[in-house]
């Protein structure tokens, strides 16, 4: 029992160009995922580090990362005594959950301001 083969046909690449096919797709997956894995990090910015998580006390700096203003903003809070500050030495100190507390606060009373506003009507 003897196979005939068949002539290859204008649109049948030969067996060994279909593996090179074959072996240039499967290089060029492996160079993505290579090249995705291996990416530089972008390095954190070398001026402060981000708080932690689980830091009970902030620097003004940190409070202001966490709230996403300017350190001024904080100052003046601490100004107006709406939170409390602490020293450590020459270092003002914040503790976080006064700050989430306030900005929980914060929103209360936004929140109320615009039902005040929007609820009431001027007799005329």
């Amino acid at each position: 029992m003897t196979t005939s083969m068949q002539p290859r046909t204008a649109q049948q690449p030969a067996p060994d160009e279909l593996v090179m096919q074959l072996v240039n797709a499967i290089a060029s997956v492996i160079a993505a995922k290579v090249h995705e894995q291996t990416a530089p990090v972008q390095p954190a910015p070398m001026n402060m580090p981000a708080p932690s998580p689980s830091a009970i006390y902030l620097t003004v700096n940190e409070a202001a990362e966490l709230l996403r203003c300017k350190p001024q903003r904080i100052y003046n809070l601490l100004y107006e005594r709406q939170i409390d500050r602490y020293r450590d030495g020459g270092r003002i100190l914040i503790r976080r959950d006064e700050i989430e507390s306030w900005v929980t606060g914060a929103q209360q009373a936004t929140a109320g301001a615009r039902r005040t506003r929007t609820g009431t009507r001027s007799a005329s």
